[in-house]
């Protein structure tokens, strides 16, 4: 079996986006003439034959307090607000952010590629995404789930009671959760109410935080988290899962 996500994002640090040669000579590396030079002709190599440039990387965490203010915006438009080449300025973020600012690459998958793994058989459903306290957010952590439900339908992938096994039953059994991930007398009661008509996904390339339409209610253990699309405030009820149910 293996995961996938409904979004054609790739969300990573930026640091995937240099070679293994230049990464292995971290920091020197950055004052180097000649490896600069070389490491220039091979991102314009890769821009050339596949169509990837910076324009396509989405910086949402700079991780430098210096460039907080361009944070959610993409490496080509902030190093044209900053004056710099494109070069230039991937070079000073990730040393600024010693190879940590987390990005996007939209340049990642195409929503047919999501759509034929969406289908396969073996595949199961995750997010590939975590929430930051500060910077723009990876879509996939407010929409990806209703993302899949809205495919789904659109384009009538599978049936809805597919799409939702490969969310919750079927990964429970995967990792071996018991208790979860059914409608069953006995179980942990984790349920989401949606409308299945109404369901979608509401970021777009710029505005990556947004909720989603179409979620009624959630309960966590049995107990109401989200009422009429809002959250009800201190209620924390969730617990941390480990593989066994431990």
């Amino acid at each position: 079996m293996f995961d996938t996500y409904s979004y054609h994002c790739g969300f990573s640090v930026i640091n995937v986006l240099y070679p293994e040669w230049f990464l292995a000579r971290v920091p020197e590396v950055y004052s180097d003439t000649w490896a600069l030079f070389r490491l220039r002709a091979e991102l314009e190599l890769i821009v050339a034959l596949l169509g990837f440039g910076y324009e396509n990387v989405q910086v949402l965490n700079t991780k430098h307090p210096a460039l907080k203010k361009y944070n959610g915006m993409f490496l080509k438009d902030i190093a044209d607000a900053r004056g710099l080449s494109q070069f230039e300025n991937f070079l000073d973020v990730t040393e600024k952010s010693e190879g940590r600012a987390v990005v996007l690459n939209h340049r990642y998958s195409s929503q047919e590629n999501i759509k034929k793994l969406m289908k396969h058989p073996a595949s199961l459903y995750m997010t590939d995404a975590l929430v930051y306290e500060e910077g723009a957010q990876n879509p996939a952590s407010f929409g990806c789930y209703p993302r899949f439900l809205q495919f789904a339908r659109d384009f009538d992938l599978l049936s809805l009671e597919s799409c939702v096994s490969k969310m919750t039953g079927a990964v429970a059994k995967r990792f071996n959760l018991p208790n979860r991930g059914l409608l069953k007398e006995g179980y942990y009661a984790d349920i989401t109410i949606f409308d299945w008509a109404n369901i979608q996904d509401l970021n777009t390339r710029s505005q990556t935080d947004r909720r989603p339409a179409g979620i009624e209610s959630v309960y966590i253990n049995g107990r109401q988290v989200l009422e009429k699309g809002k959250a009800r405030p201190g209620a924390t009820y969730g617990r941390v899962i480990r593989a066994g149910g431990a």
